[in-house]
């Protein structure tokens, strides 16, 4: 079982800060992985010989050894290896020279399982800090341990400051789901040596995740100390969650150090500086390569794709668990349109690629080309594409839909019991009723209002949802006789021979080309904004070239008649046509299918195969159609060869109106600018307001004003 908090120790000994040697020893010894925490330390660049692996394996922790660290010393990389290695979903940085005591670790424990950092990805917290100045250090080691939090505590908050060199709002030490340091690309390591990178990394991750209902102005603006003036520059934004846990009671402390300059490291402060705020400047396209994940930190990926920058920004937060990314187009392998299979494998080895992805391998002929060169060889790969249900993707290295032999009945006819069943009911009810579909669809309006609309009498319905011409399962996945043109004419005959008994009702595809209507008399064609919630409800039988909307007929316990080779064909599924004879055949049977095996393939799809993810998309106009482009996914479920890396119930960023306390220093500030507050203070005198402030009347008043909108 994974601990609840990985917390992270990086370290580097030299001979001019001979102590820190001394504090890895005391905090390996001192402290105690266990079920709740586990310790890992991570060492850098160091120039002492010492035993410090033995010592901290002995005690039980996690020893790593950063080996890219040769000329200097790198908080930053040390911290991300360690994130990349932790086991917990949620960690924590903690500076070897920083003290974070039982009391308030018991705290951070409370909160990560309140604010549910593990499946809440965009939760998070940051610690105050406290540095004690050498004379505050000697005295805290004299006294009783349990004491040292609330004697430090005491000394700032009295502001006798006695102990104290100066008090931070925010640390290095955040609290986060580890998922969201690996995709934001944990700390640049272009910060080289002393300071920055934190502060780099915590914008990062509050514009990435955090929604504030005011938020300071002019965010370059460095008040220069945290003793903050005014609402304004980055520290007053950053103070925000600084003062969120000064509110909760949890601060930590730095233990006094000198700070020779060894190996350079406090020289490149000037030059971080710059880089902080040139960063800053840029935040909304800003992005640091994500890190990997231990699990996949060999893996070498070929993306093989023309057309990268949509997609290499849309899978973006799935790389920490795809591999180490290169990216080529499948002209680069081609001789004009003859295949270079020497320039191919000689690529895969120089670059030692363990992989190769595919997004939509039959998205041309050429990616075709390798995608079949790749299987025939026995080469690793992973297709990736949009799934059949509601922000559904699939990372699949079986092959491509149809194609595929992930889909294959052995794997997901398995029984469930009750608490997967009504799981997956419950599913089903959700996706049928939000109204959140692949393509854009239009009102639901019922089942009382088509009947009287379209007048359709007593007839059996049949429901024909059409794919876009081109899609690739309609281009690939279909066989004589029916191919896109041909099954029109087909269904229009056999519209005509059973007029007397079927009414049959043709949806276009919101993507494809227009369709010239008036050839096909035979047939309904409903508007084109019509819901297909609707038209299934509707309906008595689907029939489909191959579309996903078969498997909502499936979900609906509809029959769906299939006349291409579809992924979701199976027998008591639904029903398969080979030529007109067979349709023509099914059209008129009484046609049922088996729900607890539609159960069971929904569960298997929802629960072992698919990831899921919020998805953005842009609309383009090409060859007379439009397409949708993926640009963005923000993934909340990640499964990739049966292993799932990502499971979180939320995606939404976290927001802090103006009820929350931690406005409460720049209040004043926020509500001055409210033009109504300022005639209120400057017209009414306080003698007045005080001879009225007792009123209901002067209470609805400044309620009204001072309501946190």
């Amino acid at each position: 079982m994974s601990p609840i908090l990985s917390i992270i120790i990086p370290f580097g000994l030299s001979k001019e800060r001979a102590y820190i040697q001394d504090r890895v020893i005391q905090k390996a010894t001192h402290l105690k992985s266990d079920e709740k925490i586990e310790y890992i330390f991570v060492e850098g660049y160091s120039l002492l010989e010492n035993n410090l692996k033995q010592i901290i394996e002995e005690n039980g922790h996690i020893y790593l050894k950063d080996e890219s660290q040769k000329d200097f010393f790198s908080q930053g990389k040390c911290r991300n290896l360690g994130a990349c290695f932790a086991n917990a979903q949620v960690i924590m940085f903690l500076d070897v020279d920083c003290y974070v005591s039982p009391f308030s670790l018991e705290k951070i424990l409370n909160l990560i399982k309140i604010k549910n950092i593990a499946q809440c990805i965009n939760e998070f917290f940051v610690l105050p800090v406290v540095y004690l100045t050498k004379e505050g250090s000697d005295k805290i080691y004299k006294e009783e341990e349990k004491l040292w939090d609330d004697i430090v505590k005491q000394d700032l908050i009295s502001g006798k400051r006695s102990l104290i060199k100066y008090f931070s709002l925010i640390s290095s030490s955040i609290i986060l789901n580890k998922y969201k340091f690996l995709a934001l690309g944990g700390n640049n390591c272009n910060f080289i040596g002393h300071s920055y990178e934190d502060h780099d990394f915590f914008a990062r991750l509050l514009f990435d995740t955090t929604k504030f209902l005011k938020t300071p102005k002019a965010l370059c603006y460095d008040e220069g100390s945290w003793n903050i003036r005014k609402f304004k520059g980055f520290r007053a934004w950053f103070s925000l969650l600084g003062y969120e846990m000064s509110f909760h009671g949890i601060y930590m402390f730095h233990f006094y150090h000198e700070e020779p300059n060894q190996n350079n490291y406090m020289s490149n402060r000037h030059k971080n500086h710059k880089k902080f705020y040139k960063n800053l400047a840029n935040l909304k396209n800003y992005q640091v390569e994500p890190l990997i994940d231990k699990r996949v930190n060999d893996c070498n990926v070929l993306l093989v794709s023309g057309k990268t920058k949509f997609l290499l920004s849309a899978i973006n937060k799935t790389i920490s668990f795809l591999g180490h990314i290169s990216n080529k187009s499948e002209n680069d392998f081609f001789n004009g349109s003859i295949f270079n299979e020497n320039s191919f494998l000689y690529f895969l080895k120089e670059n030692k690629i363990n992989k190769v992805l595919f997004a939509n391998p039959y998205a041309n002929d050429k990616r075709l080309q390798i995608y079949q060169f790749v299987k025939k060889h026995d080469i690793k790969y992973i297709c990736f594409d949009r799934g059949a249900l509601p922000d559904s993707w699939f990372f699949d290295s079986n092959g491509f839909n149809y194609d595929s032999s992930s889909y294959k009945e052995e794997n997901w006819n398995k029984d469930l019991n009750n608490e997967q069943i009504l799981e997956t009911k419950d599913y089903i009810k959700k996706i049928i009723s939000e109204d959140v579909f692949l393509e854009k669809q239009g009102q639901k309006k019922g089942i009382k209002y088509f009947k009287e609309k379209l007048n359709l009498q007593d007839k059996k319905i049949v429901f024909i949802p059409l794919q876009v011409e081109s899609d690739t399962v309609v281009k690939y996945f279909t066989y004589k006789p029916f191919f896109y043109d041909d099954f029109l004419d087909i269904v229009d005959k056999l519209a005509f021979k059973l007029k007397q008994t079927h009414v049959f009702l043709v949806k276009k595809h919101p993507l494809s080309l227009a369709i010239k209507q008036t050839k096909y008399q035979n047939l309904r064609f409903v508007p084109n904004y019509t819901n297909i919630i609707d038209m299934i409800e509707l309906c008595d039988v689907v029939v489909t070239l191959n579309s996903g909307v078969g498997l909502y007929a499936m979900i609906m316990n509809k029959p769906c008649i299939n006349c291409a080779n579809a992924f979701y064909n199976f027998k008591d599924l639904n029903f398969k046509a080979n030529d007109e004879n067979e349709l023509h055949e099914l059209l008129t049977s009484d046609l049922k299918i088996d729900y607890s095996k539609v159960l069971k393939f929904v569960w298997y799809l929802k629960n072992r195969f698919y990831s899921y993810g919020k998805s953005y998309y842009k609309k383009s106009f090409k060859n007379g159609r439009f397409y949708n482009k993926v640009y963005n996914i923000d993934f909340y479920k990640i499964v990739i060869e049966k292993t799932h890396y990502l499971d979180a119930k939320d995606v939404n960023k976290t927001l802090y109106d103006l009820q929350s306390l931690i406005y409460t220093p720049y209040k004043y500030e926020i509500f001055n600018k409210n033009v109504f507050i300022k005639l209120f203070d400057i017209l009414i005198p306080d003698f007045i307001k005080t001879k009225i402030s007792h009123f209901r009347f002067y209470r609805i008043l400044k309620k009204f004003l001072y309501t946190y909108r």
